[in-house]
């Protein structure tokens, strides 16, 4: 694992020979279906509000009729649906991380890759329409940013693996169903660079 503080390799479940700092044993990552509601529904309000001020201020005769209210509740009623739709697709979106394994627990599947059997990491762009959750993780550009590396909503991070008994493995991590992706890059990176380590040695 990585010092949460100083970024320096430590064991999990032990403390930071340089800083001190409690190490823990895994790390975990939920998903970010509460922020896409929560984005949403704040769309819907916006929405709602400009409704309302047009019902209100309007001199226009069809922005009084019955059938424009329920056109308007319609329109208000869409955003909030979707983000509904999108927090039940990653409200159980989890990855956990420790020094023997990522285990990635998704409304796609769950998977899990014990490091000694990764092969490659590699990061990859992706269209909109070929993202897990589409165009709506557009959205994720709004999400609060920690410091760190900056990414692109349609970029997609793909760890492979091989088992002894020569069973390939592919787990795909979007950067936007997935909160605090920063530190998780910092800890795959980590990873990744101890298995071209490895490598290099037995070569």
């Amino acid at each position: 694992m990585l010092c949460p503080s100083c970024k320096k390799p430590v064991p999990g479940g032990q403390s930071c020979s340089t800083c001190h700092c409690a190490v823990p044993e895994r790390e975990t990552f939920s998903g970010q279906g509460g922020r896409y509601l929560a984005i949403l529904v704040l769309i819907a309000a916006g929405m709602a509000v400009v409704f309302v001020i047009l019902d209100t201020w309007s001199s226009l005769q069809w922005a009084h009729s019955l059938e424009w209210h329920w056109i308007a509740a319609l329109m208000v009623a869409q955003p909030v649906i979707i983000g509904f739709y999108y927090w039940t697709v990653l409200r159980n979106e989890e990855i956990t991380i420790t020094d023997e394994y990522i285990y990635r627990r998704s409304h796609w599947g769950n998977e899990k890759i014990l490091w000694r059997d990764l092969t490659e990491f590699k990061e990859l762009s992706v269209l909109p329409r070929d993202s897990l959750i589409g165009r709506v993780s557009w959205l994720s550009r709004f999400f609060p940013r920690r410091k760190g590396i900056d990414y692109s909503p349609y970029t997609r991070y793909e760890l492979v693996a091989v088992e002894p008994s020569g069973r390939k493995m592919r787990m795909c991590i979007e950067a936007s169903t997935i909160d605090d992706v920063n530190w998780l890059l910092e800890l795959i990176r980590y990873k990744d660079s101890e298995r071209n380590l490895a490598a290099l040695v037995k070569e």
